[in-house]
């Protein structure tokens, strides 16, 4: 055989070789091991370091993922670094010396993952000093929103030195950090002293209180941070401190919608004439305001004054051209309560627009065809907001359905126009299918509101400085109870004032859920409200 055949025939059996050997199977079990720090320069605990570089080495390669969000680094600093991954070594080069004498904290937390299945690295926040010690002051706690007592996570909480003249408004703080899922946070390593501290749910990241949408919590006292300092916890709330201003106007024929930036609590027209006054009305949550145009009414200018419930009051110069072209509807009423009807409760209605006259059987119900049982009614207006409340009575006993229905000539609108005929079906709720809660308010308060609330914290009723309560009529479902402290005895509840130079007033939790069944009383519930204030809820 020539020396090129047998050079032929071993190639071949290579290649046969190859494919015939075994190659392990794709895929395989899911990674879910964490990256393993090895090392990191300068070494945790380490003192008088001089460098300008962080260097992290891991068991596998890694990768940065929202590194600046992520990391935080006390004391607060100005000092930018870049940043270079390398397989499985990540470096933090900062543009300048660090500040001598000082311990400093890099908490990582879920920023630095593996690159197969992104598994977060799990670091203890690594501690280091450019001077000759560790600094030992500590101080932990829980930040829960005022209103709700439910833990405010991934809020950011900020420590200010008692002696700088900055402020959450204005500067960035010396220490940060921020809470777990449960509301936590902890600060270690801090330079012993006295701060200001605050809690806020910082929306875009700037370190301060800078937008109406974020909660903030703070305390009344400074705290003077030790190697022992005592739980400081923060409660949050979220401080009105915008004017209500007209943001929208929707012209139409017959009216105008102002709609606002927010709800109003109160609405007047301060140039109203003496005589042909502009008739207004609100929508429920105080966002719109409709105007209704007078009869040959082209246009209309008028100076308006609003108010919203923190007490912050707008003044808008209103001028309306009406849109003569527009196509105006038939008003129509609207049913505001709920259309499965508890016997002994009331009904509600609104109106598209105002009533101007009822007439006295505007209104009957029809357990059947052949029966109809004429409803008295009471209309009510309140700061523009108006409704018709109907108390049916005399329905015939086991009653399941009946209508509700209104004489389509028997109301007549601002506008002069009927409205349209008004027909709903309710379906009779018997005692059986609702429950009731009934209990003692054992306290030395002066003036508080208890609220019921639903499991999501609506207000279903509220009575003023009850010492005992019955609320009857209830859905089965878990329900609260809240107590808000009228502290300074001026008729409602206060938040915090804007300036951060007050707290909000006490609200009170019942540390319980109140589960609430058909045809069943839960009685005996006793609320100090002085002895639940450190209560949590479920």
């Amino acid at each position: 055989m020539s020396g090129q055949s047998k050079l032929f025939l071993l190639i071949l059996f290579f290649l046969l070789s190859g494919c015939a050997s075994i190659t392990p199977p794709s895929g395989g079990p899911k990674d879910e091991i964490a990256p393993k720090l090895i090392s990191v320069t300068p070494a945790d605990k380490s003192l008088n370091y001089s460098g300008q570089t962080i260097l992290l080495k891991f068991d596998e390669e890694v990768e940065l993922k929202d590194l600046q969000k992520e990391l935080i680094i006390t004391p607060y600093t100005d000092n930018t670094y870049t940043t270079k991954v390398s397989k499985n070594t990540i470096e933090l080069k900062f543009g300048k010396p660090l500040n001598p004498t000082t311990t400093y904290t890099f908490n990582f937390r879920n920023s630095i993952r593996d690159l197969t299945e992104s598994n977060a690295a799990i670091l203890a926040p690594i501690i280091f000093s450019t001077g000759s010690y560790l600094d030992s002051g500590t101080v932990a706690g829980t930040v829960t929103k005022h209103l709700t007592n439910m833990p405010e996570a991934d809020a950011d909480v900020l420590l200010y030195r008692a002696q700088d003249t900055g402020t959450v408004k204005t500067a960035k703080p010396f220490y940060v950090t921020r809470t777990d899922a449960l509301g936590k946070y902890s600060f270690t390593n801090l330079a012993t002293g006295v701060y200001k501290i605050y809690a806020l749910t910082d929306k875009n990241n700037s370190l301060t209180y800078d937008q109406d949408t974020e909660r903030i919590g703070f305390l009344k006292d400074s705290v003077v941070v030790a190697a022992k300092t005592a739980p400081a916890d923060i409660r949050t709330t979220r401080i009105d401190t915008r004017k209500p201003y007209v943001l929208k106007r929707n012209i139409k024929t017959d009216r105008a919608e102002l709609e606002y930036n927010e709800g109003v609590t109160s609405f007047r027209i301060i140039n109203q004439p003496a005589t042909d006054s502009i008739i207004y009305w609100r929508d429920e949550k105080g966002k719109t305001i409709y105007i209704q145009r007078r009869p040959e009414e082209k246009e209309v200018k008028f100076i308006a004054h609003s108010a919203d419930s923190a007490g912050f009051q707008g003044i808008d110069t209103i001028s309306i051209a009406y849109n003569l072209a527009y196509r105006t509807k038939k008003p129509v009423l609207k049913l505001e309560s709920d259309p499965f009807y508890v016997p002994g409760k009331d009904i509600k209605l609104s109106g598209s627009v105002p009533v101007r006259t009822i007439a006295e059987n505007a209104f009957y119900i029809a357990p059947d065809s052949l029966t109809k049982l004429p409803v008295s009614y009471t209309l009510i207006t309140e700061n523009g907001n108006q409704q018709i409340i109907l108390k049916p009575t005399g329905l015939p006993t086991n009653t399941l359905q009946f209508e509700l229905v209104s004489d389509s000539t028997a109301l007549i609108s601002v506008t002069g126009k009927p409205f349209t005929q008004f027909i709903r079906t309710f379906t009779v709720e018997e005692g059986i299918t609702t429950g009731s809660v009934k209990g003692k308010i054992e306290t030395q308060l002066p003036n508080y509101i208890l609220q019921l609330l639903t499991a999501e914290f609506k207000v279903e009723k509220e009575l003023r400085n009850p010492k005992a309560f019955h609320f009857t009529g209830l859905k089965p479902g878990s329900y609260r109870l809240r107590i808000l402290v009228d502290d300074n005895n001026n008729g409602k509840w206060d938040n915090a004032s804007p300036d951060l130079s007050s707290l909000p007033e006490h609200v009170y939790f019942y540390p319980e859920l109140l589960e609430i069944r058909a045809n069943w009383d839960l009685e005996d519930i006793i609320f100090n409200p002085e002895k639940t204030v450190d209560k949590r809820l479920k």
